[in-house]
């Protein structure tokens, strides 16, 4: 018999998947618009970049330092957003918790996504 694999039983198998192998982390250097949020009681810090052509989001990248649930969910979240219009896609905090069963404790992580997301579509106004 397998001896039970803690990762499983504490994070959805997409969620730890984006977490170990994130295709959307990095630095754009040409990033037209860029944002940075953290929260220090979390220590989880977030810095999003966005390149735009034509309207849409051709590619996007981040950097952070937080738990499984953040990367993973952000690196999901930005392979969403290419191709879509930045001021047309927003950032679901309660959706994407309900999506992965993010533990209540573990929200605030997703509201930084949610705060950044919205730096970066204030910008480009």
């Amino acid at each position: 018999m397998t001896a039970p694999d803690p990762v499983n039983e504490l994070y959805p198998a997409a969620i730890w998947q984006a977490f170990m192998q994130p295709k959307h982390v990095g630095v754009l250097t040409d990033a037209a618009i860029g944002a940075r949020v953290s929260d220090p009681l979390t220590l989880t810090e977030l810095a999003l970049g966005v390149q735009v052509r034509d309207g849409r989001i051709a590619a996007a990248a981040f950097k952070a330092r937080g738990c499984p649930y953040t990367i993973g969910v952000l690196d999901l979240f930005l392979a969403e957003c290419i191709g879509q219009r930045l001021q047309d896609v927003g950032f679901d905090a309660r959706l994407w918790s309900t999506r992965f069963c993010v533990p209540t404790e573990r929200l605030t992580r997703l509201l930084l996504i949610d705060s950044a997301w919205r730096e970066l579509q204030a910008q480009s106004t």
